[in-house]
């Protein structure tokens, strides 16, 4: 048992990378559209779980993936596979700890993405990766605080 829920929360946005330009061509956009969606997991170590997650993000044609409470340890992270997805990063908490925090960053391989460094903390609380989208600066963060000490939590953070 995971210790989640059979549900999953989740909230998209889209974005486009273009410049705003209006009179931009249909295919010119098109190649530059990125979905974006942020998923409370509640525990994936079920193997129906993650498969409920990746039925979901193709469902809803995500291309960057904010996964939180992914309740890994560090060794359990290579199960969160996908062909799609490829580049991962995690947070997960070190030792044996379970059903507590970590957090995923998941990007489409169809995405123009290149990697420039990537940062995280060793209790699954955050993960920060920097690269290039469409030759745009980016920086692709994904935070899930500890609920009795966000106000200390977010201090550290800055």
């Amino acid at each position: 048992d995971d210790g989640g829920g059979e549900g999953i929360s989740r909230h998209t946005t889209g974005h486009n990378g273009g410049e705003g330009r209006q009179q931009e061509d249909t295919v010119q956009q098109q190649q530059r559209r990125c979905k974006i969606g942020t998923i409370n997991a509640k525990g994936l170590n079920s193997p129906q779980k993650r498969k409920l997650l990746f039925r979901e993000i193709e469902r809803l044609k995500w291309d960057i993936v904010f996964v939180q409470e992914t309740h890994f340890t560090c060794q359990y992270e290579r199960l969160l596979l996908h062909p799609q997805f490829a580049l991962r990063w995690f947070s997960s908490r070190a030792g044996t700890a379970k059903n507590k925090g970590g957090v995923a960053i998941l990007i489409r391989n169809s995405l123009p993405f290149q990697f420039k460094s990537a940062h995280s903390d060793m209790d699954g609380r955050y993960v920060l990766v920097t690269g290039e989208l469409w030759t745009t600066p980016i920086s692709l963060a994904n935070v899930y605080a500890p609920t009795p000490s966000v106000q200390s939590f977010l201090a550290y953070l800055s």
